[in-house]
């Protein structure tokens, strides 16, 4: 497997050389533990190795925590080009935020995760367009903005169509009763508010 530098992460004067799947990344210590608990923890354990962490040893971190693909959405979200701009987080693109909110998890970079669940939740006019995954989401990550559960929920609820056997296998059986459960409340609400309307409409008649 050949081992190249990553084009955008491997600074000069990083004091770390970390190795994910086939890339190396050039990074700074500080930087990692002040967002990451799992560094944080791995820096503060002493190790007799000086030579790690080095080109010629890199850290290795396993593709199981992290691909290379997501630790590159890290690092541009950790080393923004100019200040204060951010990663673009659309809906649209929910599938890759998926795999990045899961190495949040892994390296427990809860205000990363909790700041890609907002910024996700401020993209409603989309949210419309993966409604199922997002409500997963959800249910997935205590950091998930509640509005982002009304949201998903009402639309679900609201809509004349079924759901879908592949929105059921993105939900699971939890999402999936909590779904069906909101569909069947609405429809007794509507079903006793048009009762209640078509009453008063006979009265009206009547008198």
């Amino acid at each position: 497997m050949s081992i190249s530098r990553s084009d955008k992460f491997y600074f000069p004067r990083g004091d770390l050389v970390l190795q994910v799947e086939n890339t190396l990344f050039r990074l700074h210590q500080d930087i990692l533990a002040r967002h990451s608990g799992f560094f944080e923890d791995l820096f503060s354990t002493p190790t007799s190795d000086d030579t790690e962490g080095t080109e010629k040893n890199p850290l290795v971190l396993p593709s199981d925590l992290c691909s290379a693909r997501s630790f590159t959405v890290l690092c541009k979200i950790l080393y923004p080009a100019k200040m204060g701009c951010r990663p673009a987080i659309s809906v649209k693109r929910v599938g890759e935020w998926e795999h990045v909110l899961r190495a949040t998890v892994a390296l427990q970079m809860t205000d990363t995760r909790t700041m890609i669940l907002t910024r996700l939740n401020e993209d409603a006019p989309n949210i419309k367009s993966d409604t199922a995954r997002l409500l997963r989401l959800y249910l997935d990550y205590e950091e998930a903005p509640a509005s982002l559960r009304s949201a998903c929920l009402r639309i679900l609820a609201c809509r004349r169509k079924q759901i879908a056997p592949d929105e059921v296998r993105i939900l699971g059986d939890e999402g999936t009763c909590l779904v069906n459960h909101v569909r069947e409340a609405v429809r007794e609400s509507l079903s006793f508010h048009l009762i209640r309307t078509l009453q008063r409409n006979k009265d009206s008649v009547s008198s």
